[in-house]
């Protein structure tokens, strides 16, 4: 059978919007995305680190929203093994903030860079928060947030040798200086840790993550801080003696309700999600356990929560589980990402939709031990909209690490992609559309050890580009998932408001049919004119 992807396309006097697309940027061989976040006028800024193991700095890239480079920077003279886990953010002005755990043996702070939009830099400073003999561990999360009014606020993990690791909060001036630092260290003197931060409706400072207690056990922790750094209130969360537990991300709802989702565990016995509700006041409401762990909680105006993370049965199989909860503590829905057998999906993390449902970002490993992107969307009732995985065949693991949306409503993922167990790391960014990266009919969830059957296809979808009237040199561009072009083909020209259409057998400029996998349709005219892009994915059995 014979499958052709038909490309509608519009002649007009201006090109449309972008779609979705995807994107790579590449220095060295230890090139790592690790935040993102998108401005109102649809462009968005990722930091990472780029480079070598020893030779790269800290960079930032910003992409227009049809996926352009627009410039890069790139904060030199720091490797791979001084320079941890970043967080990014704008000030009220249109400035972009970049906050990194650095490591200067023996000491270890954040480095805060701002830039302008244009990309001139503007500030460069390091908050030395403490001293250890012994170098700390560059996993360590940071989270920033800036308030209306320009404040600053990171959290993050510090490490001395007194206390081992601590949780530390700060605030920052305009010009870098820090106004104030605030520690928490648990009654063990172990291992504290940060996670997230978050601000209220008062703009206090929310911040959660686990403290080691005198019997050496994690309880989740929650402080809350004022501008002024005065802590308000600190909860600690311990079911018995016999439990640990920890938080990874929280959320505060319009009426001040703090939602808390992270893990928590019996000795001895498997992991469960946990989910926590808390009074502004800081006392417990209620907590809920469910299977495996929570990622990423989210609260909608209706203050009801919704939760990202996985679930791990006792199979070969893992799942990316999406839950939502209402103010009362009862579980709404529950939805899994199955695929057919020997495939397994992990969650990563989760953002809210702008219509109140909920996008949940992770990964799938196929053959080969390849792992790609994958991304659903629920709406607040829970019905799947659509999903997508990126289905990438040259490279071995492609892994989301952070995600944000558009003023339009579309996800936007950033990540890192690399092409074996051991070498080149690149980053890989992707938008996703509000209603679908594809057009294609979604799976039906099974339970763990069912298959789900999938015909033979060419997945694809009616692309829409528009045309300059009149003009004779444009190309649509089909090109592969590294950038690299498999096939051109004429677009007929026409008057305005012609719509013409053009059809891809599948084929490469040889004639040979090519590999599964995604690819992307750009129409390359002429004319400098921003360029729309449709992703479609060839898939044969």
């Amino acid at each position: 059978m014979k499958f052709v992807l038909v490309l509608l396309l519009f002649v007009a006097a201006a090109s449309l919007s972008a779609q979705d697309w995807v994107a790579r940027y590449s220095v060295g061989m230890a090139d790592e995305a690790r935040a993102i976040v998108a401005d109102q006028a649809g462009n968005c800024y990722v930091a990472g680190f780029a480079g070598d193991d020893m030779t790269g700095g800290i960079a930032l890239v910003k992409y227009s929203p049809y996926g352009e480079t627009l410039w890069t920077r790139t904060r030199s003279g720091i490797n791979m093994f001084t320079c941890g886990q970043m967080a990014v953010a704008l000030e009220p002005d249109g400035n972009v903030l970049v906050a990194a755990y650095v490591i200067q043996a023996p000491q270890n702070g954040f480095r805060l860079l701002r830039y302008t939009p244009t990309g001139t830099q503007t500030l460069d400073t390091v908050f030395w928060h403490s001293r250890s003999t012994q170098t700390p561990s560059t996993a360590t999360q940071v989270s920033m947030v800036v308030d209306p009014y320009g404040r600053t606020y990171v959290s993050g993990t510090t490490r001395n040798d007194s206390t081992l690791t601590d949780i530390v909060s700060c605030r920052f001036d305009s010009g870098g200086g820090v106004v104030w630092a605030k520690y928490l260290d648990g009654q063990r003197h172990d291992a504290d840790q940060s996670r997230a931060m978050v601000f209220g409706s008062d703009w206090s400072i929310y911040v959660c993550g686990r403290l080691t207690d005198e019997s050496q056990h994690f309880d989740a922790v929650v402080l809350k801080y004022d501008t002024s750094g005065s802590l308000v209130w600190s909860y600690s969360h311990r079911p018995n003696t016999d439990f640990q537990s920890w938080a990874n991300c929280l959320a505060v709802s319009p009426g001040g309700a703090v939602y808390v989702t992270g893990s928590q565990q019996e000795y001895g016995q498997a992991g469960q999600c946990l989910l926590l509700r808390l009074r502004s006041s800081g006392d417990s409401v209620w907590s809920r356990t469910d299977s495996t762990e929570g990622f990423t909680i989210l609260v909608d105006s209706s203050d009801d929560a919704y939760v990202v993370g996985q679930y791990s049965p006792n199979t070969a199989r893992t799942s990316l589980r999406t839950w939502k909860y209402g103010p009362s503590g009862q579980q709404l829905w529950r939805k899994d990402y199955w695929e057919v057998d020997s495939v397994t999906s992990l969650g990563k993390f989760g953002v809210m939709a702008s219509d109140q449902g909920v996008y949940a970002v992770g990964k799938r490993k196929g053959t080969a031990w390849r792992y790609d992107y994958v991304a659903e969307r629920y709406s607040a009732a829970g019905n799947r909209l659509w999903f997508v995985h990126t289905d990438t065949t040259d490279t071995f693991e492609d892994t989301p690490k952070a995600g944000c949306l558009d003023p339009w409503g579309n996800l936007l993922v950033t990540g890192t992609s690399k092409n074996s167990r051991t070498t080149d790391e690149d980053f890989i960014t992707m938008k996703f559309r509000a209603s679908g990266a594809v057009e294609e009919q979604p799976m039906t969830p099974a339970e763990p050890g069912h298959a789900i059957s999938v015909s033979p296809s060419v997945v694809s979808s009616r692309c829409r580009f528009s045309v300059p009237a009149g003009e004779r040199q444009s190309v649509l561009r089909i090109a592969d998932i590294t950038g690299r072009t498999v096939r051109g083909i004429p677009v007929p020209s026409g008057r305005a408001g012609d719509r013409v259409s053009v059809t891809w057998d599948t084929r490469n400029e040889h004639g040979q049919l090519v590999p599964n996998g995604v690819y992307f349709v750009r129409a390359a005219q002429a004319q400098a004119q921003a360029q729309a892009v449709c992703k479609v994915i060839v898939q044969r059995h």
